[in-house]
């Protein structure tokens, strides 16, 4: 079958986040059992020009490109709907290039994310089937109020982009019930035409055999207790619920001296007033003087992620929203016990008592009691961590997902067949571009006549910016103000005055059409 994935993450470039480690591990997955696999993803941000050449990583064809350039110069719809920007900027590039890789040689099926909508113009478009794989889209995080997203005309405009794309789409795939739940109740969409598809665990990476993370944490003499280790992996902010963990330390340690915690992920700003999260993380423990019993680490190598596994007791999952974290599969693949909260799609992937613990969100004395249990009854936390490898080689490993999937990708290609001649975007697909970035400029000119006509403010820092980094546009602009006050003025109408003023108007348009 020949698969696209159409994902702006694709690992190493940008990223081994929930989206990039799922489309790194099933195309290779799919690609290994023979399919013609290709990946269309972006390069970093920082970019620029021409795209670069396209390679094959692990039997995988990946075609990077470059976010589009065409509307970086819509300042206005930047300033306005930072997000509709952003979304459009990626979407745009890997539209283009898919369409470039589809018209040489049709692809049988598509995969995109929810997030962002990143397949949103073959949805509009119905050029091939496509599945929208759900992970979880932002109308979740403006419900919830993650990240400090904010209920704005911008959040709704990509939330009602996703749900277009998600509606049209000819199969929703889900890798946890609760999503699709949510997303059902989001978009319309009957449950049970979700497909529920499981993430993917890389087993031979992630596995109990093999070398341990070093960690800085010594032992007073050769005859002290061996240190348990807690391992937490995630950025640190809100939604981790890494805050509970570090509430729950002092109870732990109280109870199990020789604890120890690994914390790996990097800082953010979406603490109270957009403040770091580790610096109140560490205040907390500061007050409970545990800070010589937590290890932060903003980063690890890739490579080294299954040692830090394996130099665990316990791995902690505390989140108040996950669809299906990766944490928990790499630590059951790597054969370790995993106490999970009972929040979204995290307690699908962990059977209580059998390969972990589920505790209540945003509850930190169950945590506590919950990781205390395991470290103090040593069989039942290795009988749990037996299970876990096990549950990870039955369930999660890449090649039974591919399977999965190659069936859901059958599903979507029957009823493609169906619905091919609905589309909503009726002209040719290769005029879609076009039209997005003409409506973007139009948008742009909007706010601009708008801000220019009725903003003293505006036309003041305009005209400032103008001077400085457009002095003769400037000159120019000044120029046909005066020739058109003059016009107003004059008792008589002149020809020579008229004609003036025509030719300083096509200037001015000439110019700043040199900006796009």
């Amino acid at each position: 079958m020949r698969i696209c994935f159409i994902s702006r993450e694709y690992p190493p470039d940008t990223g081994w986040g929930g989206i990039g480690a799922y489309t790194y591990q099933l195309s290779r997955a799919l690609a290994l059992s023979g399919h013609d696999v290709h990946v269309v993803c972006l390069t970093k941000k920082d970019v620029e020009g021409v795209n670069p050449q396209a390679f094959v990583d692990g039997g995988v064809h990946v075609h990077r490109v470059v976010w589009a350039n065409e509307i970086k110069l819509a300042a206005l719809l930047n300033v306005t709907q930072p997000n509709t920007h952003h979304l459009l900027r990626a979407a745009l590039p890997m539209w283009k290039k898919f369409l470039q890789l589809h018209r040489a040689e049709p692809f049988e099926v598509v995969e995109a994310p929810d997030h962002l909508a990143e397949g949103i113009f073959i949805a509009l478009t119905r050029v091939a089937p496509l599945v929208v794989r759900l992970h979880t889209p932002y109308a979740k995080f403006v419900a919830e109020g993650y990240h400090n997203i904010k209920k704005d005309f911008d959040s709704y405009i990509v939330a009602s982009l996703e749900r277009l794309a998600m509606s049209q789409a000819d199969l929703l795939s889900s890798p946890s019930a609760n999503l699709a739940e949510f997303v059902a109740a989001e978009t319309g969409v009957k449950l049970s035409d979700i497909k529920i598809v499981r993430n993917p665990v890389d087993i031979d990476k992630f596995r109990p055999e093999g070398k341990k993370a070093p960690l800085p944490f010594e032992k007073k003499s050769e005859s002290d207790t061996d240190f348990k280790i807690i391992y937490f992996a995630g950025r640190l902010e809100a939604r981790k619920g890494i805050q509970y963990l570090i509430e729950a330390v002092p109870q732990i340690v109280k109870a199990v001296p020789h604890a120890r915690f690994v914390i790996v992920g990097a800082d953010t700003n979406t603490g109270i007033g957009k403040s770091s999260v580790l610096k109140s993380l560490k205040q907390i423990l500061t007050k409970s003087d545990c800070t010589s019993k937590v290890f932060f680490a903003s980063h690890v190598p890739l490579d080294a992620m299954p040692e830090y596994y394996r130099a665990a007791d316990v791995c902690v999952v505390p989140s108040l929203f996950d669809n299906a974290p990766y944490t928990v599969l790499e630590a059951l693949a790597s054969g370790r016990p995993v106490v999970g909260s009972t929040a979204g799609g995290t307690p699908e992937y962990i059977k209580h008592n059998a390969t972990g613990l589920h505790v209540e969100k945003a509850n930190s004395l169950a945590l506590a009691e919950a990781i205390i249990t395991l470290l103090q009854n040593d069989r039942q936390r290795l009988s749990m961590a037996e299970a876990a490898r096990q549950e990870a080689l039955e369930k999660y490993a890449c090649e039974i997902i591919a399977d999965e999937a190659l069936s859901s990708y059958e599903q979507t290609i029957e009823k493609h067949s169906r619905r091919r001649s609905e589309p909503i975007y009726k002209h040719p697909a290769e005029q879609l571009a076009a039209d997005v970035v003409q409506f973007v400029r139009g948008y742009h000119g909007h706010l601009h006549a708008f801000g220019e006509n009725l903003s003293l403010r505006y036309r003041t820092g305009l005209g400032l910016k103008l001077l400085f980094t457009r002095p003769k546009l400037s000159v120019v602009k000044v120029a046909l103000a005066s020739g058109k006050m003059a016009e107003k003025l004059s008792s008589h109408k002149s020809n020579g005055l008229r004609k003036i003023v025509s030719r300083l108007e096509k200037t001015v348009e000439h110019k700043s059409q040199e900006d796009w």
